[in-house]
């Protein structure tokens, strides 16, 4: 595929997929707290049952952290 006289194939702007993208993360964050504070037992960092503190992995592994969110202004 050639390029344009000014090296750019394509003029679209990816701000809506970032939008998007990103309302979709937090929806998805949402979901996962709500599932697991209603039906998992909820969260604890010092607890005696094994399936609370595995909980806290679930919810940590999918929160943003500031590499995740680099250059979105």
């Amino acid at each position: 595929m050639a390029a344009g006289k000014n090296g750019a194939r394509y003029r679209i702007s990816a701000t809506p997929a970032i939008v998007v993208a990103q309302l979709l993360a937090v929806a998805a964050i949402v979901l996962m707290l709500v599932w697991i504070l209603r039906f998992r037992g909820g969260l604890s960092l010092k607890s005696n049952d094994l399936r609370r503190l595995l909980n806290n992995h679930k919810f940590i592994i999918s929160a943003p952290d500031e590499k995740d969110t680099v250059g979105i202004q």
